[in-house]
């Protein structure tokens, strides 16, 4: 089961960058295909991460706050709000960096 979790995590990841260069392309299709990407692909990394374990709850929230600011970014013409959450989630990031940095830290003393 992990293993196909972390194909599905993996895959959702794969499939989030085709939809950053979807996003980044010359196309008249642009806007719902890369959507569809880019959420699908962080749908599925959720997903494959909570079933794998690997993933901590502040990477969930942090995909999820991503998440939001896809879609807000895509489906609305709300700057604030996009400009919001796509704060949100790099702070959220941030902290999870330096989170696991304390633990593996903490770890190596010991």
């Amino acid at each position: 089961m992990k293993k196909r979790a972390g194909l599905i995590e993996q895959a959702g990841v794969i499939l989030g960058a085709i939809g950053i260069v979807i996003m980044f392309a010359n196309s008249s299709e642009r806007p719902v295909t890369a959507a569809a990407f880019m959420v699908t692909g962080i749908l599925m990394a959720i997903i494959g991460g909570r079933l794998t374990g690997t993933m901590s709850w502040l990477g969930g929230a942090t995909l999820v706050a991503i998440l939001i600011a896809v879609i807000l970014y895509f489906f609305t013409d709300n700057n604030k709000l996009y400009n919001l959450f796509l704060v949100i989630g790099v702070l959220l990031l941030i902290a999870e960096f330096i989170m696991k940095s304390k633990k593996q830290k903490k770890s190596n003393s010991t």
